[in-house]
């Protein structure tokens, strides 16, 4: 071990001398040659001690002293333990002696007594002596720490090598503990070994221990920051379970000015020295391109070993996403080698040697032997693009291909990434989706409802023929725009804009409905009402993913609505009307019942005659207005009788015009044939045309009225039966009719007046057609309009005019004709009626009911008293009525005689008496001269 060296000037000597005097003056000669003298003792003990503790630079030793130790044993071991030259003192030695002086290699011999000079050459030669072998073991002791350290270099693995570096240092350098710490490329350090003490005495787990640069401390800290050797020998504060140092030694690892690494040892036992510093930087410097060798190859290793880990780890990824992918996918090169592939998409049938051969696409893929046609590969490499298309292969099915350029750095096309995906299964649902939507697209069309889909922002998707046609949008201009553009919506009252409901159901996912009095407003501004319902759309997921909306034009079922309304207030009203013309009828046939018989009490000429004939005609012209109210309430087939045409027409259209400033003109023929109709109906009819033609001329005007015998043949080319008509035209002057209203004019409630009903014209044509008649109009805007009425014309004779019915001769009867039985539920109309028969010549039998009727006959039967004829009522209330007793009547006596009689009824009895077992009908109220014909009739029938 060396000594620290003085940090006086003069050499420091200890004097090992056993007789005092001697020793005082060596003592003082040697102060006088400069030296300064570290002790003086006189045991070889002492000897021993002294140089330990003070360590000297030299000992100046006697080689015979008293005691158990001599000089020569003392010296021995002292340079066993301290590297401090010797030289002995001697007066006289025996031959064993000095052999034995030999053998503890002194620095000098001294013979006394001696000279200044001789101790001072001698001192001078042996401190020269001492210097030059230390330099020289220190040069071998560099030299073979530096051959030990660089075979280590060269021979030891990385985990090993930083150890075995230690574990030279350490001995060299007495030092108890190591550490060798390397800086990274990120400038951290990595002590990659500490001695074996102290990780044992540490109890480190983790033998590679880094420090960040910014938490580098201590004097080893300082070292790497400030690029030069520290040391210290006094105690370090350390935390607990740290190795407690009491000296340390630092030296930083340089190569070309730039730390690379630390090298350190601690704990020497008598503290480190300036050689000790040299000593450790010799070693550094000799480390230091070794180590800077030794890194750098690490770090290229470790690059390459990272490289290479990369590469493989990026073979391993890209051979698991192709291995991952179900679809087959290849890399492949210009000469349509397999480069690289998956074999997936039904190709695992390909053996591993023909894999491995790298075959061509074609070959392994297709089972072709050239390049097919078009080539994706051909055709990336040429354009550098991708390339899609869809292809069938024999092997597979359906594929859809999808070819992608991989570019090298200098952006020239090397290799092709081919993706081949199996849509076979996809073009089997397409062509089954294609079929399923085009049978939906059949059925939407043949949906009578207009139907419309959005998806979830409520743009529009689809529509269908009925809903192009209601909202003016075709599926081309619509689709995409949103439901609100298209579908314009508004209360038909307010006329206010409503929501549609497919919001409220995307919201809600709710089913949603409009209100009612919705009305559609059309692209070209024509309004519909609608009724729709709207339901969201769902997926497999149950997910809303649009909305379908359906709905209908309800215009016209609103207009049935309310005409099938307005029909049932007119049935109400038809049948209050038939009961009051009912219970109207028969007091009037009890007032002109007695009007008749008044007549036939007075001569012609009397004042009361003219008086009863205007009443009667006063009565006549109530029954025609009850006929109309009967009319009206379209109660029943019309009662027809054989009439005259010109009579209805002049009567009723003096009635309509009275007090009117328009006037009529008729031109009627007098050979204008008979009509089989019922004149209230027909009167209706006149009057409805004639106050339509009054009302078209507000200032006045004339009306023309013409009547002519036609016949009807099929060169005609007219919409009813040929055969004999009366042609009735009536032409106005007035303001006509729009062309656009003429073909609905004759339609229920059709009106193009303000305050019309449109009743009138519709009751005119219902009466025609049920008379097998025929009505056109024909109209010019500010000329005027004409109406043709075509009635079947009849071939009987038998007519009586009214004027010659009024002016008939009637007498009362002086004999008995026969028996009449009478039916009527109204006592009134059985006292006048059976007044009537007895003045014209019956015996009359009256009943209330039909029980009582049917009993009265079956007795007059029996007494062999019949009647000659039964007149009854149609109907009784409460009771048995007409038709109900002539049936039990012609079981009694099929030839029995029945009159029926009623003053309203919709019972088809009335218009086809004969087929229900009557042989007679008259209807209420009726004259007496009108009872009297059809008793005639019946009796002589």
């Amino acid at each position: 071990m060396s000594h620290k060296p003085s940090t006086e000037s003069k050499t420091r000597i200890l004097i090992v001398e056993d007789e005092l005097i001697i020793a005082k003056g060596i003592e003082k000669r040697i102060k006088a040659l400069g030296y300064s003298v570290t002790d003086t003792v006189s045991s070889g003990e002492e000897a021993v001690e002294q140089a330990l503790q003070t360590l000297p630079d030299l000992v100046l030793m006697d080689i015979n002293l008293h005691g158990g130790m001599d000089g020569v044993t003392a010296a021995e071991q002292i340079r066993s333990q301290v590297d401090i030259p010797i030289i002995f003192l001697t007066a006289y030695a025996d031959s064993d002696t000095l052999a034995r002086a030999k053998v503890s290699d002194p620095f000098g011999y001294i013979i006394k007594p001696f000279q200044d000079i001789t101790l001072k050459s001698t001192i001078e030669m042996g401190l020269y002596k001492h210097l030059m072998e230390s330099r020289l073991r220190r040069s071998e002791k560099i030299l073979a720490i530096k051959n030990q350290i660089a075979n280590v270099f060269l021979t030891i693995p990385d985990e090993e090598m930083y150890g075995e570096v230690l574990e030279i240092v350490k001995p060299a350098l007495d030092s108890s503990y190591g550490i060798f710490g390397i800086i990274t490329d990120t400038g951290d350090l990595i002590i990659p070994s500490l001695s074996r003490e102290v990780w044992e005495e540490c109890r480190v787990h983790d033998k590679s221990i880094t420090f960040p640069r910014e938490r580098w401390g201590g004097l080893w800290g300082r070292a790497l920051v400030e690029k030069k050797t520290l040391f210290s020998n006094e105690g370090f504060s350390v935390p607990e379970g740290h190795l407690a140092v009491d000296s340390f030694l630092a030296v930083p690892i340089l190569y070309r000015g730039d730390v690379i690494g630390l090298l350190s040892v601690a704990n020497k036992e008598r503290g480190y020295t300036e050689k000790d510093r040299e000593l450790l930087e010799a070693i550094v410097d000799r480390i230091a391109p070794i180590l800077q060798a030794r890194l750098l190859g690490e770090r290229q290793e470790q690059e390459r070993r990272r490289t290479e880990e990369a590469l493989q780890k990026s073979e391993r990824l890209l051979r698991s996403v192709f291995d991952a992918i179900p679809d087959l996918f290849s890399i492949i090169d210009k000469d349509h080698r397999i480069v690289l592939s998956n074999w997936h998409g039904g190709l695992d049938y390909v053996p591993d040697s023909i894999r491995a051969a790298h075959p061509c696409c074609y070959e392994a893929y297709y089972g072709r032997d050239a390049v097919c046609e078009p080539c994706h590969t051909i055709e990336v490499f040429a354009t550098g693009k991708p390339v899609f298309r869809e292809k069938f292969n024999p092997r597979v099915g359906y594929v859809e291909i999808r070819s992608y350029p991989i570019f090298d750095e200098a952006g020239n096309v090397t290799l092709v990434a081919e993706h081949v995906h199996d849509i076979t299964a996809r073009k089997m649902t397409q062509e089954a989706l294609a079929g399923e939507t085009e049978r939906l697209l059949v059925t939407l069309r043949s949906i009578g409802d207009g139907v419309v889909t959005t998806d979830t922002s409520g743009n529009i998707v689809l529509l269908n023929k009925v809903a192009e046609a209601l909202t003016g949008w075709s599926q081309t201009e619509a689709a995409g725009k949103h439901l609100d553009e298209v579908l314009i919506i508004i209360n038909e009252k307010t006329r206010q804009r409503i929501e549609n409901p497919v919001g409220r159901v995307l919201t809600t996912g709710c089913f949603g409905e409009l209100a009612k009095h919705t009305a559609l407003v059309s692209r070209d501004g024509k309004e519909r009402i609608i009724a729709d319902s709207a339901a969201p759309i769902r997926d497999k997921e149950s997910r809303i993913v649009g909305a379908v909306l359906v709905f209908r034009d309800i215009t016209e079922k609103r207009k049935m609505e309310e005409e099938l309304l307005k029909a049932q207030k007119l049935e109400s009203i038809g049948i209050l009307a038939g009961g009051i013309a009912h219970d109207f009828n028969n007091l009037l046939t009890a007032i002109l019942g007695n009007i008749s018989l008044s007549k036939m009490y007075v001569s012609v000429g009397d004042k009361i005659h003219q008086k009863l004939c205007d009443a009667e005609k006063a009565s006549l012209r109530a029954r025609d207005l009850t006929q109309q109210l009967l009319t009206f309430s379209r109660g029943g087939a019309p009662v027809k009788k054989i009439s005259s045409i010109a009579e209805i027409i002049r009567d009723s259209t003096a009635f309509s015009l009275s007090g009117s400033k328009v006037t009529c003109t008729f031109t009627i023929p007098d050979d204008l044939w008979l009509v089989e109709v019922d004149e209230g109906q027909i009167s209706q009819v006149i009057n409805n045309i004639i106050l339509n033609a009054e009302q078209a001329m507000p200032a006045g005007g004339v009306i023309e009225v013409a009547c002519r015998n036609v016949q009807v043949g099929a060169d005609d080319n007219l919409p009813f039966q040929d055969g004999r008509y009366i042609l009735v035209t009536i032409s106005d002057q007035g303001e006509g009719i729009p062309e656009e209203a003429l073909p609905r004019i004759f339609d229920p409630y059709f009106t193009t007046k303000d305050l019309g009903k449109g009743l009138g014209l519709s009751t005119v044509y219902s009466i025609v057609q049920n008379h097998n008649g025929h009505i056109s109009v024909s109209s010019k805007p500010g000329v005027g309009t004409t109406f043709f009425v075509y009635l079947p014309a009849t071939n009987s004779p038998e007519y009586i005019s009214s004027t010659e019915e009024i002016t008939a001769n009637l007498v009362e009867a002086q004999t008995v004709k026969g028996k009449v039985l009478v039916m009527d539920d109204e006592e009134n109309i059985r006292e006048v009626v059976a007044e009537m028969l007895r003045f014209i010549g019956y015996d009359v039998t009256l009943s209330r009911n039909g029980e009582e009727a049917v009993s009265l006959y079956t007795q007059a039967l029996e007494s062999n008293e019949p009647f000659a004829a039964v007149l009854m009522g149609l109907t009784i209330p409460g009771g048995m009525g007409g038709g109900e007793v002539i049936r039990i009547l012609r079981e009694i006596d099929p030839e029995v005689k029945g009159i029926v009689s009623s003053g309203y009824s919709n019972d088809p009895i009335m218009s086809d008496y004969k087929r229900f077992g009557f042989q007679g009908i008259i209807m209420k109220p009726y004259k007496l001269g009108q009872i009297r014909d059809v008793l005639e009739r019946v009796l002589e029938g």
